[in-house]
């Protein structure tokens, strides 16, 4: 997540973190082992 908010800021280390609220997903089985990107950002 952390990658895909750099390559909409351009390289830049101005952007906010994500939070996907991973511990609250994984406890509910839901925590994905995959993300997906945005074409145009690739």
């Amino acid at each position: 997540m952390c990658m895909m908010e750099i390559m909409r800021a351009k390289g830049s280390h101005k952007y906010k973190t994500p939070h996907i609220r991973k511990a609250m997903l994984e406890s509910e089985g839901q925590l994905p082992t995959q993300m997906r990107c945005e074409p145009v950002l690739v």
